[in-house]
Formats: structure tokens, sequence, C-alpha cells
């Protein structure tokens, strides 16, 4: 399969009437497509990426292999459940053969429901993989899930209006002077029993912490006021986690949430982002194939009129001088790094970072991207080739008695510009 990768094509002429075969230059092109991507398995009974074992009233829970051109007759499908959960590590294969009743998909897998119940507390990874006559492997995305139960460890709180990276607080951004805090409530375990919000924060703290009763499976709220709760904390942190507490059985904790709660005078610049031609953030940038780097940067402060200059460092210190990046668009800017950058930093980690002009007065220097640009593989590489050797060129033997000179044909390569060495 050449997606994603280079190809170089060139020919030879035979004379009809015999003679020396002629080789012809080659060209180098990238092989683009859309490959037969899986998607990820669905478990039927999961709802909000939360999978509560002891609701299931059936002694197995089923795991759907949606459709795909891949599951063709002869192929074998394997699905992967793989975990760790108070009772410890749980790994289970399942493998069937696809044929021409269930070619196409999709297929129906029924895994033990002891398998899910030894993760209560814990996480759970659902995948599978596809493999075909000829032995190739595909593997699906993974379906991750928190497995729930009396005593399990829950999702960490939410919050509305949501945080901001880093899980920032900006006090200016609470309109309705206050910030609601949402827990998930999975198992209809807990019905009848309390949700118990935790708010420690260094100024400010809720003691005793806020209780509310628990009737339904779902989402519920606490309202956290603005003054009261978030003013007082601004330059310092919020520790923010929650019980659910059934009327029998095991206490069931949170994963705590450290807010930030910053104005924005007091926020640091984030590390900006590069992103690849698949218009997704990268910390290992592929010289091969189709390929792109753009510096991408997010920020709510940026406005029509600033400007951010980035900063790429060589290891050595060498700053390679991007220019200076107009916002054109408000809360993000963009630019296509050039080439020639990229190929000055091949086989490198390089440090990235920007300084913001905001207002017409630069800010503080961000924080800083590692970003690793790997070296061009051999297989990058066309193959090398002496214009007078035999068989047009093709051969591996080169008769110098008929020649005075020889012509080495090196081809293109990734990233290839005026005056770099061969």
């Amino acid at each position: 399969m050449l997606i994603d990768s280079q190809a170089c094509v060139y020919y030879t002429a035979i004379p009809a009437g015999g003679g020396a075969t002629k080789l012809s230059t080659g060209t180098t092109f990238g092989v683009i497509g859309m490959r037969k991507d899986l998607m990820a398995p669905e478990v039927p009974k999961a709802s909000s990426g939360m999978l509560t074992p002891v609701a299931i009233s059936e002694s197995t829970v089923e795991v759907i292999v949606v459709a795909n051109p891949l599951l063709v007759s002869g192929s074998t499908v394997t699905l992967i459940w793989s975990g760790n959960g108070q009772a410890g590590t749980v790994y289970y294969e399942q493998q069937r053969p696809v044929d021409s009743g269930n070619a196409g998909g999709p297929m129906s897998f029924l895994v033990p429901k002891d398998k899910a119940v030894d993760l209560i507390g814990g996480r759970l990874e659902v995948s599978f993989t596809v493999k075909l006559t000829d032995n190739t492997v595909y593997r699906s995305p993974v379906l991750p899930l928190t497995v729930a139960g009396a005593g399990a460890l829950l999702p960490e709180p939410t919050f509305s209006p949501a945080l901001k990276l880093g899980d920032v607080l900006d006090p200016a951004d609470l309109v309705a002077d206050g910030i609601a805090v949402k827990v998930a409530v999975g198992s209809s375990l807990y019905i009848g029993g309390n949700a118990r919000l935790h708010w420690d924060g260094s100024s400010s703290s809720i003691n005793p912490p806020l209780e509310l009763p628990i009737t339904a499976v779902g989402e519920m709220s606490f309202w956290m006021d603005k003054a009261r709760y978030v003013a007082p904390n601004l330059n310092s942190t919020v520790n923010v986690g929650y019980e659910l507490i059934p009327t029998t059985g095991a206490t069931g904790a949170s994963t705590d949430v450290l807010v930030a709660v910053q104005d924005a005078a007091s926020q640091a610049w984030p590390a900006p982002q590069i992103h690849d031609h698949t218009g997704g953030p990268i910390s290992s940038w592929n010289p091969v194939g189709f390929n792109t780097a753009t510096f991408v940067l997010r920020d709510a402060r940026l406005q029509l009129g600033d400007t951010v200059t980035p900063l790429w460092l060589l290891p050595d210190g060498t700053n390679l001088g991007m220019e200076d990046i107009a916002v054109t668009t408000a809360g993000e800017v963009r630019s296509e790094i050039p080439l020639p950058v990229m190929a000055e930093s091949l086989r490198k980690t390089v440090p990235v970072s920007y300084l913001p002009i905001v207002g017409g007065a630069p800010g503080a220097l961000s924080e800083v991207l590692m970003l690793q640009v790997q070296a061009l593989p051999p297989s990058a590489l066309s193959a090398l080739c002496i214009m007078e050797a035999s068989n047009g060129g093709a051969g591996s033997e080169l008769d110098i008695s008929a020649q005075t000179t020889a012509t080495l044909w090196v081809g293109n390569w990734p990233l290839i510009a005026v005056s770099q060495p061969v």
C-alpha cells in the first residue's frame, strides 16, 4: 500500500533493431488516498462513556463490530477487551471467522459479564483486529469506557461554562455570576443516596461540602457563586471533586480537578500547536509523504490587529527566523511553516514558542512545544542510477572502455531545496 508514501516512475526504451536500452529520467510523486478505516466497536449497554455491569440482567455484555468492507469472507476478527479495575487487570480475546453469512458485518460478540464486573472502579478499552487472507492485519480505534458500580472510581466533574485550556477559570467569563459544577450519576445503585461536592480553595472553600439527593441516573448540577467561591480564589487554585453515596454499599469517589483561577492578566500563554496535513496537532513530524506543517495558536485574548512572533530554535540556539503572523480571525492565528525551516530541522528536536503582541504591547513568552522532526528514512530516497550502465541504466555493470563520462541520477526527495549538499 503506497498511501502516504512516495513512488518513482520511469521507463526504458528498447530499440526494435537492437542496440542499447535507454532509461528515462524519473518522476517522484506523493501518493495520497483514503484507507478503508475501521470504526471503533460499539457496546450497546454503555451510555455516555460509562458501563455499569450490575445494571445488566444478562450473563454477557454485547459488543458490536460495525459494518465495514474489510470484513470479507475468509478474514478473521479478533475482539480485544482490556482494562484495569479494583480486582486487577483483565485481558480477554474472542476470535471469529468471517464467512458468507456475516461478510461485510455487522458482527456481534458476547463477552462474559464477569469480565466487566472485575473492572468496576476502573477503565476498559474495547477494540478489534481484522486479519485478511493475505495476513494483513487492520486494527480498529479503541472505545474507552469507565466501568461504574458502587464504590467505583467516578469520572471527574465538568463545568459550565467550560474551563479554559489547562483547567483555567477566569472570573470574567462568568456572565451569570457563577459556575455550574456537573457530576455524572451512571448507576441506579446510587438512587436514594446523596451526591457530595468538594470545593477546596486556597482562600475560600465550602465547609461542610454541599450535598444534593440523587433521584435519577443522569447529570446533577451544583451552583457555585462567583462572589463567594470563585473571586476570593483569584490567582490561586481550587480542588474540585465529588462523591456518590448510596443508601447501602461503598461510596464512589471521582477524580479531582485542580482548577486555576486566573484573570487574563495573569494567565500564561499556552504552547503553540503544529498541525500536519491531517489538520490535527502533532508532537512528531514525518517528512515523508504529502506532508505540511502549520503553526497554530488559539487563545481568546488574541484580537484583530494583534501579532504573534514565532520562535523556532535549533538545538544550538539558532533562531530560524519565521515571519510575524497577523491576527486576522479573533482568537486564532495559523501560518504554514516554510519547508526550508522544516528541512533545516530534520533529525532534531526543536523548541517552538512565540511572543504575543497584544494591543501593541509585547506579552510574556509562551510555554514551549518540543517538536521532534524525524529524519528522512532510506525508503524515502530513490535508488541511485548510473545512466550509462548496462540495460539502459537499470543494470549493475558499467563498461568504462565505452564511456568517457558517467551520469549519476539520484532523483528527488522530500524537502529538496537549492544548495542542499548531496
